[in-house]
């Protein structure tokens, strides 16, 4: 293998969600047909878009307030309205309910069953690190087709990504060096918490994005899962 680092040392290897292990857009393209048949794709694609971004704002916001956790299936609610609203569009209750089981049933990114089929044959442990609610989390576990040994869900220390208490967690819980954790994040936010807590990070780079701070860049980059079993080791 050639132009990655490898990471060795491994004891766990845990995985944000909605970006690195789900494509969230295609995903929820189908769901905005079936609720708002008449608007063109293009239409539909700028709300979830605005939907994503207003979710990810959100748990900012609630975090900075320390006013009580918000559970992410209400954050998600919260933020269709707002985008619904900005857009000019229109949903009933009913139509709500079923945009935000939608999160449930996100369809992985092409290579991530593979990826995680040989991941799971490795000598780590595997875990799920992400903003959802613990009962999301668990359903797209289930469609991943792989048994993962830990879920840390950000309602487990009541603030959110990237809050340094959520990459702690399997750092608390199991009683692990930072430095044997590698996080795969999906966007630059989550790479540099990530890095911040003192784990090591796989950063999957679709967009071929940057983080905004240098100090905090990731170990290695990827443009997609694919090349993940390759960079990881226990030696």
């Amino acid at each position: 293998m050639t132009g990655h680092k490898r990471l060795t040392g491994i004891r766990l290897i845990t995985f944000d969600v909605y970006s690195a292990l789900m494509d969230i857009e295609n995903s929820l393209l189908a769901h905005t047909a079936a609720v708002w048949p008449h608007y063109a794709e293009d239409v539909r694609k700028q709300l979830i878009r605005e939907w994503r971004r207003l979710q990810l704002e959100y748990t900012l916001i609630s975090s900075l307030l320390q006013q009580g956790h918000v559970p992410f299936r209400l954050v998600t609610r919260r933020a269709l309205m707002v985008a619904v609203h900005r857009l000019g569009m229109t949903v009933t209750e009913a139509e709500v309910a079923v945009l935000i089981t939608a999160w449930e049933r996100l369809t992985p990114w092409p290579e991530a069953r593979e990826v995680l089929a040989r991941l799971r044959d490795g000598p780590w442990a595997l875990g799920l690190l992400s903003n959802g609610d613990e009962d999301m989390l668990q359903a797209v576990a289930q469609s991943l087709g792989v048994p993962f040994d830990h879920v840390f869900s950000a309602a487990h220390v009541g603030v959110y990504k990237p809050h340094p208490a959520i990459y702690h967690l399997p750092v608390r819980e199991l009683n692990l060096p930072p430095e044997a954790i590698v996080h795969v994040a999906g966007a630059a936010r989550d790479a540099m918490g990530a890095k911040a807590a003192g784990l090591r990070c796989v950063w999957i780079n679709r967009a071929r994005d940057r983080v905004l701070d240098p100090a905090l860049a990731p170990d290695v980059e990827l443009a997609t899962l694919a090349l993940l079993p390759d960079v990881v080791t226990d030696a």
